[in-house]
């Protein structure tokens, strides 16, 4: 049967300083000291200045993140319509868009992708609100609904500004009105811009690094 003693030491001033237990067949085993309050309270402040610190760094790592995340996202949708359009050997318009009160869970506004020339995008001045319920017939308003996609929470997306304002649109051939959308992270001030050229090609670029990204 094993059994446990605990020995206590003296100094020779005759005061304790050290606790040891006595164990099976006489060996000795000694046990560590606690944290004082001080100690854990000194490694409590350590760990909050290293989180103040890290921050900013979380933050900012995140928010580049969402922004590299969503400029993929639209270019990759603006490609897709490009096939599309190819494919079915029809036109394929991307529009942009405001809130719109028929997609309140849109708060950042949208864009649409649809077969159509001109049909249901704002034809010039900032993205408008999308047509309504009320303006379309109850089948267009399903089609248009169909293709309806979120733009990101947090960045500000600045649809094309040329000819065709705030929307691109791909012919049969693939090709589309040259122009860009510029999207910026108003946190990091980071920019990125999506040029679509006129052979519908889709490039992501960076002014910061890129002269041709203009």
């Amino acid at each position: 049967m094993r059994y446990y003693k605990a020995v206590s030491k003296r100094t020779g001033s005759g005061t304790s300083a050290d606790i040891a237990v006595a164990g099976w067949g006489g060996r000795t085993y000694g046990y560590e000291r606690g944290f004082t309050i001080t100690e854990l309270m000194i490694v409590v402040a350590i760990i909050g200045i290293l989180t103040a610190v890290a921050s900013p760094s979380i933050s900012r790592t995140l928010a580049n993140i969402r922004m590299r995340s969503s400029v993929k996202e639209i270019a990759s949708e603006l490609q897709l319509a490009r096939l599309k359009a190819i494919s079915q050997n029809t036109s394929i318009t991307v529009c942009f868009y405001g809130p719109s009160p028929d997609f309140p869970q849109y708060t950042n506004g949208f864009f649409s992708t649809y077969i159509d020339t001109s049909g249901w995008c704002p034809p010039s001045g900032p993205p408008s609100s999308a047509p309504s319920s009320d303006s379309l017939t109850s089948s267009e308003f399903r089609r248009f609904k169909s293709g309806v996609r979120a733009l990101p929470v947090g960045i500000n997306v600045r649809p094309p500004q040329g000819i065709k304002k705030n929307h691109f649109m791909f012919n049969s051939s693939g090709q589309v009105n040259s122009d860009h959308i510029d999207l910026s992270n108003p946190r990091t001030q980071s920019i990125r811009k999506i040029k679509v050229l006129r052979t519908g090609r889709v490039r992501i670029c960076d002014p910061a690094s890129d002269s041709d990204c203009t």
